[in-house]
C-alpha cells in the first residue's frame, strides 16, 4: 500500500470521471483481480484466518475484495460532501454512544475503520484517531482522508496529548487487533494466542473515560457504524488486575465480532504468538 500511496489523489480524480453507478462495481473488478494476482497476501490472509478458527480457504479471496471497496469509499471521501458520506453509512450508533463522559472507541481491522472515524467527524463530534507512523506516504495520504470531515489524528506513543484529547470530553478511536509496541498482554485469540495493545484501558484507568467496542461494518452498497455497549469498569483491587481484566474483555468482545465478519478482517500480516 505504501508504494501506491501517492498516486491516491490521482484515483480520486478518476473516480469523479466515473458515473456512480460505476464506482463500487470497478472497485470490486479490482478486488478480484488484486485477490487472483497477490498469491502472498492471500496466503497470509488464510493463515490469519485458520488461527482464528476458520479455515476457509476461498474467504481469503473475499478479504481482499471487500479491503478493495473499502479502500476505494476511502478513496471516494475525498470528494463527497458530508451528506453524501452520511447516507453511505446507516445508523447503529446514536442510541448507544456514552455522551455524559469522554469515550475511547475501541476498534479492530474491521470493515472500513477509517471511513467510521470520518462519518462520526462529519456528525460534529469531536473524533481523534490514534494511527501508526507508516513511510512512503501511507500516513501522510491517509491523513489528509481522515483531516477531510475534520478527525484529528494523534501519533501512536503520544499519551500526553491522548490524556489531553479525552480530559476534553472528546472521543478517541484506537485500533486493538495489532500490538504495534509489542507490549501488549498475551491473550487467547480465536485458535491461537497474539498480543493486544493494553493502551485502551491504561487510558480509561487515567481519564476515567468509558470503552465502547465500535466498527464500521459493510453492509448491502454501504455501511452500518455499530457502536457497543460500554465495557463496564474492573472490581479488581490492584491496578495491574483491572488492566488485564479490562483488555481481555475489549479483547473477548473484538474476537466475537471478527468471527461474525472474518471476511472484513484487513491483517496480512504474521503477529501470532
Amino acid at each position: 500500500m505504501s508504494a501506491y500511496a501517492n498516486l491516491i489523489p490521482y484515483l480520486s480524480l478518476l473516480q469523479r470521471s466515473l458515473p456512480e453507478e460505476a464506482l463500487k462495481p470497478a472497485a470490486e473488478l479490482t478486488g478480484k483481480i488484486l485477490a487472483s494476482i497477490q498469491l502472498k497476501r492471500r496466503k497470509a490472509v488464510e493463515y490469519n484466518l485458520v488461527k482464528l478458527g476458520i479455515g476457509d480457504p476461498q474467504l481469503s479471496r473475499s478479504v481482499i475484495r471487500h479491503w478493495s471497496v473499502c479502500l476505494a469509499d476511502q478513496i471516494k471521501s475525498l470528494w463527497m460532501n458530508p451528506g453524501q458520506l452520511q447516507s453511505l453509512v446507516e445508523d447503529g450508533w446514536s442510541k448507544s454512544l456514552v455522551k455524559s463522559k469522554p469515550v475511547i472507541l475501541v476498534s479492530a481491522h474491521l470493515g472500513n475503520y477509517e471511513l467510521g472515524g470520518s462519518y462520526l467527524a462529519s456528525c460534529g463530534l469531536g473524533v481523534h484517531a490514534v494511527v501508526e507512523e507508516i513511510h512512503g506516504g501511507h500516513t501522510r495520504t491517509l491523513n489528509r482522508i481522515r483531516r477531510r470531515f475534520g478527525m484529528g489524528v494523534v501519533q501512536y506513543g503520544d499519551v500526553s496529548k491522548m490524556i489531553k484529547i479525552l480530559k476534553k470530553g472528546m472521543i478517541l478511536v484506537l485500533l486493538s487487533d495489532r500490538d504495534i509496541g509489542e507490549s501488549g498482554l498475551s491473550v487467547r485469540f480465536g485458535r491461537s494466542k497474539r498480543r493486544i495493545p493494553v493502551g485502551p484501558a491504561i487510558l480509561a484507568e487515567r481519564t476515567g473515560a468509558v470503552i465502547q467496542p465500535a466498527y464500521c461494518i459493510m453492509k448491502g452498497r454501504g455501511y452500518r457504524l455499530i457502536v457497543e455497549e460500554p465495557i463496564g469498569p474492573s472490581a479488581k483491587p490492584r491496578r495491574k488486575e483491572r488492566i488485564e481484566n479490562l483488555t481481555r474483555e475489549i479483547n473477548r468482545r473484538m474476537v466475537r465480532t471478527i468471527s461474525k465478519y472474518p471476511d472484513q478482517w484487513f491483517v496480512f500480516t504474521n503477529e501470532w504468538i
